[in-house]
């Protein structure tokens, strides 16, 4: 999930999500105060929920395996490239 606020923006990596309906779309995810992403969640209340594709698993498990919070950001330092969303 990569969330943004106040100019600075968050990649987390989620360890469960799960659809939730179709029309409309619903996706849930266990996300709370012990996450980084959360206070930014809560602020904007917008997020993007990305699938990565299996060449990126090493990336994934190494950004989740990091925090956000005590660095300059994991954006940078794994060089993360973002895009647009689309939806």
């Amino acid at each position: 999930m990569t969330t943004a606020n106040k100019g600075r923006t968050n990649i987390m990596t989620m360890s469960w999500h799960m659809m939730m309906e179709f029309n409309p779309h619903r996706i849930s995810c266990i996300i709370g105060p012990w996450d980084y992403s959360f206070e930014a969640l809560q602020a904007t209340k917008e997020c993007v929920i990305a699938i990565p594709t299996f060449d990126l698993a090493t990336k994934v498990v190494e950004i989740g395996n990091c925090s956000g919070q005590h660095e300059s950001g994991r954006r940078p330092r794994f060089r993360a490239q973002l895009k647009p969303s689309t939806g």
